[in-house]
């Protein structure tokens, strides 16, 4: 790679490191932080003395999902007693908890005693928010909406973290298809989604009809993870990242302006212009990316399954 490309990713990744909008943000989302791992710690061990425990007996899953309670606490009292270190590395720290979630998650969808999914028998209304809880990404997206990271990171983050939950799609429909209670409302939210997404492309399918459960299951979910985990979350940051920036320029350019006696250097100026961008979907693009996910997954499924049993 020539070295000047190197030298340029270097500078870049040197202005973001030591961006002061970065610092001022992770030093006021500190005690947040901490807040979160204490209350999201407190809850966690409730869900696994009653539920885990005491109710399905699991005694194993309920230790090795403890290993996120631990986590949890661990970095509360990071911001206690180091929170210079914190703050530093905060991004490091919160996505190695939500990655770290992503894994007690799946982790209880495969082995856990109970089937949150059977609270939507009969209702397909209830059956797209209980995959979301299913599938990690409801809560992937509480995370990092909450943690309110600098565009750049969660622009990374967000398809990384989905992707263990994209990959276990298959186990999660066969656990999820193995309650027949389930499929009756499967047909109907599906058939309803793909005529959704047909509109604004087409009257009539673009591909076969899909009829088959678990192909309909896989569609649904992999749209639910792309769509409501990934890119519904990159848009509400990156709108919460832009109002913040301008909040955040406009007292830096009022300080630049009291150093310079109210003439700002041409460098000060692109300074608070480069604080002020963040690259943003509209809304028409963020509807235009559900269909055109909805299409990719259901063309992706139908070649690589086939639509009908």
């Amino acid at each position: 790679m020539p070295l000047p490309v190197l030298n340029g990713w270097a500078k870049r990744w040197r202005a973001w490191r030591d961006s002061p909008f970065r610092r001022a943000t992770n030093e006021a989302a500190a005690d947040a932080d901490r807040t979160l791992w204490h209350v999201g710690s407190i809850v966690l061990l409730v869900l696994l003395v009653f539920k885990t425990v005491a109710q399905e007996r699991l005694v194993v899953l309920a230790l090795q999902n403890a290993t996120h309670l631990m986590l949890q606490q661990g970095l509360a009292l990071m911001i206690a007693r180091r929170r210079e270190t914190y703050v530093r590395f905060r991004e490091l720290w919160v996505l190695a908890a939500t990655a770290h979630l992503v894994w007690i998650c799946l982790n209880s969808a495969f082995h856990g005693g109970t089937n949150s999914l059977e609270l939507a028998s009969g209702s397909p209304l209830l059956l797209l928010p209980l995959l979301l809880i299913g599938n990690t990404g409801l809560w992937v997206a509480l995370y990092m909406l909450h943690a309110r990271l600098l565009h750049p990171v969660n622009l990374a983050a967000l398809p990384l973290l989905a992707l263990p939950a994209l990959a276990c799609t298959s186990r999660l429909c066969g656990r999820m298809l193995a309650i027949p209670a389930l499929r009756e409302p499967m047909g109907p939210a599906f058939a309803a989604l793909d005529w959704l997404a047909l509109v604004p492309l087409s009257p009539a399918p673009l591909s076969p009809p899909v009829t088959d459960g678990t192909s309909q299951c896989i569609i649904l979910n992999v749209w639910a993870l792309l769509v409501f985990a990934v890119a519904v979350p990159l848009h509400i940051l990156g709108r919460l990242e832009r109002r913040a920036r301008r909040l955040f320029w406009a007292s830096r350019v009022e300080e630049l302006c009291t150093e310079q006696c109210g003439r700002p250097t041409p460098e000060a100026k692109a300074e608070a212009i480069r604080l002020l961008y963040v690259p943003c979907a509209t809304a028409a693009e963020l509807l235009l990316f559900a269909v055109l996910a909805w299409q990719a997954a259901r063309t992706a499924v139908v070649l690589l399954r086939g639509g009908s049993p």
